[in-house]
Parts: C-alpha cells; structure tokens; sequence
C-alpha cells in the first residue's frame, strides 16, 4: 500500500492491517515491505500520471517521515494530499468490496487531485517497533434521527513519525444541507488539516502520536467536528 522507498526509508519489515470495527488487529509481512501490487492499475497510469504524483510527494513525505521539522506550503500540502488520496483509493481497491465506485476513482484520474468532499490531515507520532502501519474501514453514518443519510470510509497510515488520515463522506440523495460529521475528540491529538489546505503548516509543531492514540485516531477519524458541504 505504501511505496517502497518509504518503507526502505523508515525501516519497514512488514505492516500491520488494523480493522477496528471487524475484530483484532492483524499483522502481514509482504515481502519485506508495504509493497505489493495490484492488478487494478494499468502500466501506464502506474508508470506515468501516478508516478508523477510520487514524485512531487517524495521530497516532501519523506523528510516527515523520519522526523525533520520543516514548513507545508499550501502548494506543498495539495501535492502531499494528493498523494496520500492515492495511497487511500489503491489500498480500499484491495478490499472486498471497494468502497469506491468506478466513477469516483475515474475522477481522481481525470483531475488528478482530491476531492471537495474530502479531508485530509497530518499528525506527528512517536517512532514505534512498527514503523508502518494502515488503517482501512467504511461505516455507513446516520443523524440523530437514526436516518442513514450518508457511508464514511476512512483511510489512516502511518510511516515512521508522520500519520497521514482521509476522511471521505459520501452523502445519500435525501441528506440534509449542510451535513455535518461530528467525531470524537481524542485529548492530546492535533491533527493539522492539509486539504483542503488553508495556511502554512508546521507539521511538528503540535503534539505526537503514540501508538495508543495512532489507534484512536485511525478508529475515531479526526478529532473535530466537520461541516460538509456541497453533496448534491
């Protein structure tokens, strides 16, 4: 799921595939990697507009990666979100069913950046003795009134001292104007919002992850409450 370079850059032997909301974590060696491929993707998207993105991404990722302070840019954050919408589409193309349809993967082909009804954001963590790890789920989400209005997947990851999360609504036809996502807060987590990206930021200046809230954030999303919209 995650490129080879990251993984040979931060150590990775392997990673863990957590599903929290179908039992206990599991844990798969690859080849010695995050690496392995999928047959969804055809030579020349993975060996040119895919590429590319990697490339715009790997200066900025990987000095995050292992830890060096530095500033995002908005142009900066835009090439990092892209990317990691990437990593979020191939990995839920491994699962069975996708979440995502045809027509929202073209989409994300056709204009080669995330979404408007997408979040993604960045968290500092700890280095951990798994340096590498990725967190994959969808729900369907409901109103107070118990209507199930819209699904959320959301996609979490983390390679060595940067966690990277998108979060994705997809809203029903009958969801009311503006839907609102209210998540859970998780003290002591600051994740900083990189799309759609709003002002500079420093990625290490908030508090990091342990392995313990690496968890509650991949299981919980983000750790405020998000407006959504323009779903129609």
């Amino acid at each position: 799921m995650l490129p080879e370079w990251l993984a040979k850059l931060v150590g990775v032997d392997g990673y863990v595939w957590t599903h929290p909301l179908r039992g206990e974590a599991r844990k798969r060696a690859v080849r010695g990697s995050f690496d392995f491929v999928l047959k969804a993707v055809c030579k020349p998207c993975n060996n040119g507009w895919m590429h590319d993105i990697e490339e715009m991404a790997r200066p900025l990722v990987g000095p995050m990666a292992l830890g060096q302070p530095g500033a995002l840019t908005v142009i900066a954050q835009a090439a990092v979100a892209t990317w990691v919408w990437k990593l979020a589409l191939v990995a839920d193309h491994a699962s069975t069913p996708p979440f995502f349809t045809a027509v929202e993967r073209g989409t994300f082909m056709d204009t080669r950046r995330p979404t408007s009804f997408l979040r993604i954001f960045l968290v500092p963590c700890a280095r951990s003795d798994v340096p590498g790890a990725f967190v994959n789920w969808s729900a369907p989400y409901y109103q107070p009134s118990k209507v199930h209005v819209a699904d959320l997947h959301c996609f979490t990851a983390r390679a060595g001292s940067i966690a990277m999360q998108a979060l994705f609504l997809r809203a029903h036809p009958a969801a009311p104007e503006p839907l609102r996502l209210t998540v859970k807060h998780i003290p002591g987590v600051t994740p900083l919002q990189i799309w759609p990206a709003e002002a500079v930021v420093e990625p290490f200046s908030v508090p990091v992850l342990s392995e313990e809230t690496f968890r509650l954030l991949a299981e919980r999303a983000a750790s405020e409450a998000i407006p959504w919209r323009d779903y129609r």
